[in-house]
Parts: structure tokens; sequence; C-alpha cells
């Protein structure tokens, strides 16, 4: 059975300026979660690439809109979700870019962050709530985390 369940939750606006911050807070809960640096490094860059998405592209970087950030670890897994209410972005649309005998610097740009995301997290889930609530769950497996860290 699972100890039970520590969280934090913050909200950020939808700005550049606020990612050192976001960063920072997600940083500092999975430090007290005692991950990784490598781990928490890799919750940084994912929510670093999503949010970053959502201020450029969905809010266009428009003033006013706000970024729901929660961290949750237990004895299982640590998390992090991203809540947002824009039109949203449906990941099941999204295919992984071509990468396979390409030289970096003649691939396209577009559409690496999600690959990033998928690439270092154990999981992700998107639910997607059009204008209302969309929410990117993040998530690293502790076990698998330890076994990673083993080899």
């Amino acid at each position: 059975m699972d100890s039970l369940m520590r969280e934090a939750l913050s909200e950020f606006e939808a700005t550049l300026d606020s990612l050192e911050s976001l960063r920072r807070f997600v940083a500092d809960f999975m430090r007290s979660a005692h991950l990784s640096e490598d781990l928490i490094y890799n919750f940084e860059i994912s929510v670093d690439e999503h949010a970053v998405n959502l201020i450029e592209h969905a809010f266009q970087s428009l003033p006013g809109h706000m970024l729901t950030v929660i961290c949750r670890d237990d004895d299982s897994k640590s998390q992090v979700i991203i809540v947002d209410n824009s039109e949203g972005f449906d990941p099941r649309n999204y295919s992984v870019p071509d990468v396979e005998g390409t030289a970096i610097y003649e691939l396209p740009p577009g559409g690496f962050g999600n690959y990033f995301i998928c690439t270092l997290m154990d999981d992700v889930e998107y639910i997607h709530r059009p204008f209302i609530k969309n929410e990117l769950i993040l998530t690293v497996y502790k076990h698998q985390a330890d076994q990673a860290t083993a080899r």
C-alpha cells in the first residue's frame, strides 16, 4: 500500500517570464521527494517544453492566461500535472518526427517538444476538454527509476 501522497499546487502567468519560477517550483518539489538530479532535469525540460508550447501557440503570448501546476509524489511515482484552459492540442493527432538518417540541421523545426516529453517521462497522459480544462500528466515511476539508476 502506498504511503500518503504529497502534493503542492501553484499558479503561474502563462508568460515566458514565468518559466524560471515554474521550473524552480517543480525542481524544489522533486528534490524534496528525493528524486535524482537526472529525473528532476527530465521533469524541468518536459514542463518547460509544454509551457512554452502553451504560451507561444495556444495563448499566442497574450497576457491574462494562467497555468496551474500540481506536483505529486508517493512511494510508487512522481508526477507533474499542468492544467490550462486553452483550445488544447490533442496528441492523438501527433506523429513523432522521422529523424532516422537525417542530419539534425536538415530537420524541419517543430514537433520535437512532444517527442522529448514522451522520451523523458515514463508515462504521459493528456486529458483534453477544449476551453474548459486540459491536463498534461507527466509521470515517473520510482521502481523504473531505481532500475535505471542501478544499471
